[in-house]
């Protein structure tokens, strides 16, 4: 369906892009645990202590941004199935205009 400028929305196109969100979001929580809770001794207890700072810090980043990853696949997949569903409507309706 377009609608006044022109925009055709291609249900196949927001169902793949609901796949990529989904794998990302797959892929981001497959990581994050593979990612070290404390970083390598250094001999420098400040150091030491930063560096585990910051990778507890990109650790729940990485959990994040996995979030909103499945989020938006979860939103998109939703909208797929009410353009397929919108479209069943309208096809049907024009069956019944038929004679």
């Amino acid at each position: 369906m377009a609608d006044a400028s022109g925009f055709q929305v291609l249900t196949s196109e927001v169902r793949s892009a609901a796949g990529v969100f989904a794998r990302q979001a797959a892929e981001l929580d497959a990581s994050g645990s593979a990612m070290p809770r404390s970083g390598p001794e250094t001999g420098d207890a400040v150091l030491n202590e930063t560096l585990s700072t910051v990778l507890e810090l990109l650790g729940f980043l990485e959990q994040a941004l996995g979030a909103r990853a499945e989020d938006h696949s979860g939103k998109l997949g939703k909208a797929a199935g009410t353009y397929d569903q919108s479209e069943q409507q309208i096809v049907a309706r024009l069956a019944a205009l038929r004679p």
